[in-house]
């Protein structure tokens, strides 16, 4: 596929050894999103070369809850670089509509992640947060800066799930229960993207044209599937093009029309909106009611 001078094409996992490196110098990217795993000894030293040469990287924790956190998965490859992928998936309560919280439905397994969430001190995000844009991100795992990292790198959270939210951890049928158990379950927030930047010595060393690495680590794979894609198309977008160190067209899309939307996911908006329709409104209604009736009896 090609969007906004971004190539896409699949690799043989056959070619890997041969011509995984050469194929993506050049302000060529390696996305690794939701492939089959466990990888092979040869695949996940082929992306530490890359790497080492001043690749870019952007990737997505296993699918596969079998193969997660196994030898050979996309959890052990990161954490080689300081990136945890913690067990679980990140949830948040939804609102309904009077006012309350709740839990344990499949909405709260879609993570609205909009104001302080986003970081706005890196170029990937800053632009989303001066927009007051919005990210959102289906069955998404926490991840965490732990162990050792390259040297001289730099690691950022790029967004972050509200105050509110919860690890919700694997009942005994493997899936969460979507309600939050204080006695074995952690709250938020968490970090649920990532990026790392470093100067890998081989790079530098070598003269390569690409002397800084740069990987991103974003906690689900469904934030790029077609039901997700029209809101996060700007932070997928400013992803690729931050992999590819073009930061001038680090920007949000120009919209048509001017658009002002209330955040209903994070706040008690929805139940507001609700006491003035159901309530005050009404409650005007029956005041100046009274009021006129008690003029005319007079």
């Amino acid at each position: 596929t090609r969007e906004r001078s971004h190539e896409a094409d699949a690799l043989d996992a056959e070619e890997c050894r041969e011509v995984f490196v050469p194929r993506f110098q050049q302000n060529r990217q390696v996305c690794p999103h939701n492939d089959r795993q466990p990888f092979t000894t040869g695949e996940l030293e082929t992306l530490e070369r890359f790497l080492a040469d001043g690749g870019r990287l952007f990737v997505t924790p296993s699918g596969d809850p079998a193969v997660a956190g196994s030898p050979g998965s996309i959890e052990s490859f990161l954490a080689r670089y300081g990136i945890q992928v913690l067990s679980g998936l990140v949830a948040q309560p939804v609102p309904d509509g009077f006012g309350s919280w709740r839990m344990g439905i499949d909405q709260c397994g879609t993570i609205v992640v909009a104001g302080t969430g986003i970081e706005r001190r890196h170029a990937i995000t800053e632009s989303l947060w001066r927009s007051e844009s919005r990210v959102g991100l289906p069955n998404v795992h926490a991840l965490t800066a732990g162990g050792q990292r390259p040297q001289n790198s730099l690691l950022i959270d790029l967004l972050r799930s509200p105050d509110a939210s919860w690890r919700d951890l694997p009942q005994a049928g493997g899936r969460g229960d979507w309600n939050f158990d204080q006695r074995i379950e952690e709250q938020g927030p968490f970090p649920l993207a990532m990026a790392l930047a470093w100067a890998p010595d081989v790079a530098v060393e070598s003269g390569a044209e690409r002397s800084a690495a740069r990987l991103v680590a974003l906690g689900t794979a469904d934030a790029l599937s077609n039901d997700v894609l029209a809101r996060n198309r700007d932070f997928a977008l400013n992803t690729f093009n931050w992999l590819a160190q073009r930061d001038h067209r680090l920007v949000i899309r120009p919209r048509t029309v001017e658009r002002r939307q209330v955040d209903l996911a994070n706040t008690s908006a929805l139940s507001v909106f609700n006491a003035l329709a159901f309530g005050v409104l009404p409650g005007i209604c029956v005041a100046l009611g009274l009021a006129i009736a008690f003029v005319r009896r007079r």
